[in-house]
């Protein structure tokens, strides 16, 4: 007959020397062990959960109730259900046979390549998150680049349009005036201001350079300085030759 005390007892003392610091005993038929995944790539958080073993009177014959709980970490629900279908499939290997450590080591490779997947995870989901703010700003209206000859026809439709306005606004007034004042309104904006008559005869206004005469000849202000010294010269020497005759009588 099978002693379960004593293989219980005796599994429980290997476990205790295998794992000093992460075993835990709350009784001879309730343990907990902390697994912890390693070889996270840089930068990833640590993920560490508990697992909590609780013995049947028949154990290992009998499967023992497993459960999880996180230490470090964040584990999805999903994730969750992944480990716990692992160790499930584990238990039922190794029915008739001491099997703890062997749950351990099967909870360790899976948090493994949990944190393997949850990585894949993060990246495809910032990447679709990168590609839905990329698609947005390609989807937002975009302005039109302003050139100088972009501004100039914008302008001239701008002071077309409020042309327009302003004409049809002055019409609609001039309509609700009385008849009389109406005919005096008319009369009043037919006449040009000084500005239109400015605009209307542009044609009037010479530039000074039209003024001068094609014929006409340029003067050489040097030359004009020569001969006003020569002829001043010729009339000193008049004026001595007078003061030699008088002399002379």
């Amino acid at each position: 007959m099978t002693d379960y005390a004593e293989e219980r007892q005796q599994e429980l003392e290997a476990l205790q020397s295998i794992f000093p610091d992460e075993l835990q005993c709350t009784s001879e038929k309730e343990l907990s062990i902390t697994v912890e995944a390693d070889d996270l790539p840089s930068g990833e958080p640590e993920l560490a959960v508990s697992l909590i073993v609780k013995l049947g009177e028949r154990y290992p014959d009998e499967p023992p109730e497993i459960e999880l709980a996180v230490l470090r970490g964040d584990l999805l629900d999903s994730d969750r259900a992944t480990l716990m279908h692992k160790l499930d499939e584990e238990v039922q290997l190794s029915l008739g046979m001491a099997m703890i450590y062997t749950l351990q080591t099967a909870l360790k490779e899976a948090l493994n390549t949990l944190v393997i997947d949850i990585v894949k995870r993060r990246e495809q989901a910032e990447a679709q998150e990168a590609a839905r703010l990329e698609a947005i700003e390609l989807a937002r209206p975009k302005g039109t680049p302003v050139t100088k000859q972009s501004f100039l026809t914008w302008r001239s439709s701008f002071e077309t349009e409020m042309k327009i306005k302003a004409r049809k606004a002055d019409e609609e007034a001039l309509a609700s005036l009385p008849l009389k004042e109406r005919e005096e309104a008319k009369k009043y904006h037919a006449k040009l201001t000084g500005r239109q008559l400015f605009e209307r005869h542009s044609d009037l206004i010479t530039s000074d350079a039209t003024l001068i005469d094609e014929d006409a000849v340029e003067v050489d202000a040097r030359q004009y300085d020569r001969t006003r010294e020569s002829r001043d010269l010729q009339e000193a020497d008049e004026q001595g030759h007078q003061l030699d005759f008088s002399d002379s009588d």
